[in-house]
């Protein structure tokens, strides 16, 4: 991961790459405001590219219990992963955490009050435990069909446990296609997920400065927005952002571009920061392609038994 950069130091670098002039602002000005509205326009176009491995996480959902349908998605929550066999995992778990640092190891807790959340993973078995593939909304309603059983029986009922994300007005949820059975019941749900990137904060009236009360950026009394500072030490410390993307030099150059279109004397810089953040974007997928194994399907070679 890359150590992030500044919000104001994200905006000089923004204006030196749209007019190839050095300004400076601070974020109550209209100028800064407008770059970190276009930032987050191209954070939300990055997020949406592909599944990248660096945004790529998993968390431990909870319990099943013999009457559980669903579970509510985590706060950072963008999508569920979709690389090659990703899916969510139940796992068995053992009747107490062996880790004494684990909130789940106290004897008198029982599993069904357990926060998975905060595990260390001794508190389930890696190994064995069940995949259940995300699967169509229709599933709720009539299981697939299978073209042919293994006994050679023809338009057999599919009953594999499936899962979904849906969103009934009460937030996203993970959703299971059917009641559970019983070798499925007192599992931990483990989900692999995109997180959600964090846009840039935009300075409001409603900003609160670091020391309390309302936000300056005058040199004689600098207070500024508690969102983009924070106190270390005693001094005012700038907050890091885009610590998740590797390359955050494209976000740089993406919005850039973007904001030129909208400044007269930067209409010719549009076309080398357009090819400039292309080529960004290209190296990053490399590099996220690079990080995995090549993908395979797995096959089956059917034996003489199985034809006849």
């Amino acid at each position: 991961m890359s150590r992030g950069i500044s919000t104001i130091e994200f905006v000089r670098q923004v204006y030196y790459a749209q007019e190839k002039v050095y300004l400076d602002f601070v974020p109550t000005d209209d100028k800064f405001k407008e770059v970190l509205l276009e930032a987050n326009f191209v954070l939300q176009e990055l997020q949406k590219e592909e599944d990248w491995n660096w945004l790529r996480t998993q968390c431990k959902l909870g319990l099943t219990l013999p009457d559980t349908r669903y579970f509510p998605v985590p706060e950072d929550f963008y999508k569920v992963s979709t690389t090659f066999n990703d899916a969510l995992r139940l796992y068995a778990h053992r009747p107490h955490c062996i880790d004494t640092g684990c909130p789940n190891s106290d004897p008198d807790i029982q599993p069904s009050n357990y926060d998975y959340s905060q595990c260390t993973g001794k508190c389930f078995d890696r190994a064995p435990f069940i995949l259940v593939p995300f699967v169509p909304i229709g599933w709720q309603n009539d299981f697939a069909q299978r073209q042919m059983s293994y006994i050679t029986r023809p338009n057999v009922q599919d009953i594999t446990l499936g899962a979904t994300v849906v969103n009934d007005g009460d937030g996203e949820k993970i959703i299971f296609s059917r009641p559970l059975l019983v070798p499925e019941i007192n599992r931990v749900v483990v989900l692999q997920y995109q997180r959600l990137l964090e846009p840039f904060h935009i300075c409001n009236d409603g900003c609160v400065g670091v020391h309390g009360g309302d936000v300056s950026y005058d040199p004689t009394d600098f207070n500024p927005c508690d969102q983009l500072y924070y106190l270390k030490n005693g001094i005012e410390t700038p907050i890091l952002k885009l610590t998740e993307i590797p390359d955050y030099l494209y976000v740089i150059i993406r919005t850039a571009q973007y904001h030129a279109e909208g400044s007269p004397p930067a209409q010719g810089r549009i076309a080398g920061l357009q090819d400039q953040s292309q080529k960004l974007l290209s190296s990053m997928r490399e590099n996220n392609a690079a990080a995995t194994q090549v993908d395979f399907i797995p096959s089956w070679n059917p034996g003489f038994w199985q034809i006849v």
